[in-house]
């Protein structure tokens, strides 16, 4: 007993302090189609390991959704079982967040993903959400909460929640709302986005606020050029490695005699630091979750994933009430030729193994797969700086596969549009399918002999199931 209680311990020091995220709503009135967007990027230390699940209702539970997910403890008193990155339900409510940290004792009771997981397949609008926040001390009666959760409800509303309750017992949560259609800059410019990392109003703790300011100055230039979409936020937000940054080539400095300093140092187009970027040395997946204008079908509604660090990822669509999931977004690895049996036993999935291995592996210096605490798989001894001139590279390869995907699923959804008596949760599914395997094919001619050839985009939409 006394062993599994300090092994309990040893996990909450190791996790708690690492779950540092950026998020960010965005109201339809400030993108260029109209429709409401949630973000997130997860950054998490020493895990890679990401997939995405589909989960049918059981119990009171009134929706399915689709998550990014990693495992937790099985059946832990403390940690929930599937930590939720980020997912969408049925209804179209889409919900993410982060940890604002306060303190250790706080931290190992935290509520935060139980919230989530309680929420996802509870929730259609803000004020059902709202709702629960003013029972969450009945519905987990003996917890504290530090938080920021961002949500985009059925009906396209985009707020954050600034969250706090200290005490564990009795007391309700404290809150404070943001909407995203109340974002206005100092010069009453309309920018209709919101903003959190990992901290807010409650905590003393500000660790974040250098990647909150780099994200809320990237999407102000995208606002006052109007120019937010999806695209622009998977381009443009989630692969942000300060691009913008003064980059130099220490090699060459040396032998120009020139003293490098550690400013100089972290510079440096091979070794280049993350730390304030919002796709970092930790970043382990991106998500965009793009809803639905006001009389449109909710079955398109789309999630956008990015199953690796995103600088050096691909996006592929999923559609949540296909309320199923790709083979390669889950499973560990593809199966044999004629065998049936699918493997998951951990948090990976085919795509996100690829991109690991081909994509951080060639920009990190020291990603090393190992075994960490209490036997979890990590990534060990990870670099916080990156080979600027390699993601380039591979980024010139990544952004026109991606391009194809991007372009060919909004013609799908067009003619969706059009055509909306032949949407079907096959359909939606056949064609997620399709998007993510053609994304691990082209995906793994990474540094081939014939890396501009890429494969054709073939997907036939009135095939049979």
């Amino acid at each position: 007993m006394k062993k599994g209680i300090f092994a309990i311990l040893i996990f909450l020091l190791y996790n708690f302090t690492i779950f540092a995220c950026t998020i960010a709503v965005i109201s339809g009135k400030a993108t260029t189609d109209g429709r409401p967007i949630i973000f997130k990027t997860r950054d998490e230390r020493d895990e890679y390991r990401q997939e995405v699940k589909y989960y049918p209702p059981t119990g009171d539970e009134k929706y399915g959704h689709m998550s990014v997910v990693k495992w937790g403890l099985n059946n832990n008193p403390i940690f929930p079982d599937v930590i939720n990155g980020a997912g969408i339900n049925e209804t179209g409510f889409m919900i993410t967040n982060t940890t604002v940290y306060s303190n250790l004792l706080a931290e190992s009771i935290n509520s935060n993903m139980p919230l989530l997981n309680y929420a996802i397949p509870r929730c259609k609008t803000l004020e059902d959400f709202e709702n629960i926040l003013g029972n969450w001390h009945k519905i987990k009666n003996v917890s504290t909460i530090s938080g920021n959760f961002a949500v985009v409800d059925a009906n396209g509303k985009a707020a954050i929640y600034e969250i706090n309750k200290t005490s564990p017992i009795l007391t309700k949560i404290r809150w404070e709302k943001f909407s995203a259609d109340d974002a206005y800059d100092e010069n009453g410019n309309f920018l209709g986005f919101v903003v959190r990392t990992n901290d807010n109003q409650f905590s003393p703790y500000t660790g974040g606020s250098a990647r909150e300011e780099r994200a809320n100055e990237i999407l102000k230039k995208l606002a006052l050029n109007n120019n937010i979409n999806q695209k622009t936020i998977m381009r443009e937000l989630s692969r942000d490695v300060c691009g913008d940054v003064e980059k130099v080539n220490i090699k060459e400095l040396k032998e120009e005699g020139i003293t490098i300093d550690e400013e100089l140092e972290n510079k440096d187009i091979y070794n280049f630091y993350t730390e304030e970027c919002i796709s970092r040395y930790n970043t382990n997946f991106a998500f965009v979750g793009r809803g639905i204008k006001k009389g449109e079908d909710k079955r398109l509604i789309t999630m956008w994933v990015n199953l690796g660090e995103p600088s050096v990822g691909i996006f592929t669509p999923f559609f949540p009430l296909s309320k199923k999931v790709p083979l390669y977004a889950w499973a560990d690895e593809l199966p044999e030729e004629n065998n049936v049996n699918i493997i998951d036993e951990n948090s990976s999935s085919i795509m996100n193994n690829l991109i690991a291995t081909k994509g951080e592996l060639a920009v990190y210096d020291n990603l090393e797969v190992g075994l960490g605490p209490l036997g979890l798989t990590v990534t060990e001894g990870i670099d916080r700086t990156i080979n600027y001139a390699k993601t380039l590279e591979i980024q010139d390869f990544v952004f026109p596969v991606e391009d194809i995907i991007i372009d060919e699923t909004e013609k799908f959804l067009d003619m969706l549009r059009e055509q909306s008596n032949i949407i079907n949760s096959n359909l939606l599914y056949r064609f997620s399918d399709y998007a993510i395997r053609y994304a691990y094919d082209n995906y793994n001619m990474i540094d081939s002999d014939k890396p501009n050839e890429y494969r054709q985009w073939d997907f036939t939409y009135y095939a049979a199931p």
